[in-house]
C-alpha cells in the first residue's frame, strides 16, 4: 500500500464526510499538497508513521522548505483532511452527549489523538518525576513535547510582513478556515468546532468553549443564567 492510499483510509475512518467513492478525489488533494512525485511513495500501516513520510516526501518534492513550522502546517492540513467539519463534530459530540458525558468526552479526546493534534509521541518524550506529598501525588514535568522555535522560523518572522487580518483577528475561533501563515501556530488549520456547556458553579454560570483545534477550555463567567 501506498502513503497516500494508506492516508485515506485514515481519513475515510476518521471523517464521515468522506466515503471511499471519495477516494479518487482525495487522492488529488494529498497529491497536491504533498507532490506527483509521491504517487508510489511506500505506505506505513500506522497512520502517525504514514505522516511522517508523507511530510518528509513533500519536502524533498520542494513542496514546502525545510522548517519546523512548514512541517508542522502540512501535518495539520493532512489531518485536517481527517477530521471532520465544525457542524459535524458538534452533532456527533452531542448524539453520543445522549449515551452520556463520559462516552462523547472519550469521543473527543480518541478524535483528537488519532488527528494528532494531541501529539503522543511528542508528550512521551517528557521527562515526568512523580512525588507523593502531604497534599496529594505531585507530578513535576520537563517539557520536551514541545521544541524550541526552529532559528530557520525565527528569521523568516522577522523578515515577513504581518498582514493587517493577523493583527485584527488574533482568536484562534475567528480563524477557522483561514490560510495559515508560516509566521503563526497551526492550531488555526485544523477544522474548528465549539460548544457550550453551562455548569452551574456558586452563584455563577461558567460556560465551556471547546475547540478541537487547541482542544483546551475557554471559560468565560457569565453572573447571568443562560
Amino acid at each position: 500500500m501506498t502513503a497516500i492510499s494508506n492516508h485515506v483510509g485514515t481519513i475515510v475512518k476518521l471523517n464521515p464526510d468522506y466515503t471511499q467513492m471519495d477516494a479518487v478525489y482525495l487522492n488529488n488533494k494529498l497529491l497536491n499538497l504533498i507532490g506527483d512525485a509521491a504517487l508510489d511513495l511506500s505506505g506505513d500501516a500506522d497512520p502517525l508513521t504514514n505522516l511522517d513520510l508523507m511530510v518528509k516526501a513533500a519536502q524533498e518534492n520542494g513542496k514546502i522548505p525545510d522548517s519546523q513550522a512548514a512541517r508542522q502546517i502540512l501535518e495539520a492540513q493532512l489531518m485536517d483532511l481527517a477530521t471532520p467539519t465544525p457542524s459535524r463534530i458538534n452533532q456527533l459530540f452531542w448524539d453520543k452527549y445522549q449515551a452520556g458525558p463520559r462516552v462523547a468526552t472519550d469521543w473527543f479526546f480518541a478524535l483528537s489523538r488519532a488527528n494528532n493534534y494531541i501529539q503522543t509521541r511528542a508528550i512521551a518524550k517528557n521527562v515526568v518525576f512523580p512525588a507523593k506529598t502531604e497534599y496529594g501525588d505531585l507530578e513535576i514535568t520537563i517539557n520536551l513535547s514541545k521544541p524550541e522555535k526552529d532559528p530557520k522560523d525565527i528569521a523568516a518572522a522577522a523578515h515577513a510582513a504581518q498582514s493587517g487580518l493577523s493583527r485584527r483577528v488574533p482568536c484562534v475561533y475567528k480563524r477557522k478556515g483561514m490560510p495559515v501563515e508560516l509566521t503563526l501556530r497551526r492550531e488555526p488549520i485544523i477544522a474548528l468546532f465549539a460548544f457550550c456547556l453551562a455548569v452551574k458553579h456558586g452563584d455563577s454560570n461558567i460556560r465551556h468553549m471547546l475547540t478541537s483545534t487547541s482542544t483546551r477550555f475557554f471559560w468565560m463567567l457569565s453572573m447571568n443564567p443562560w
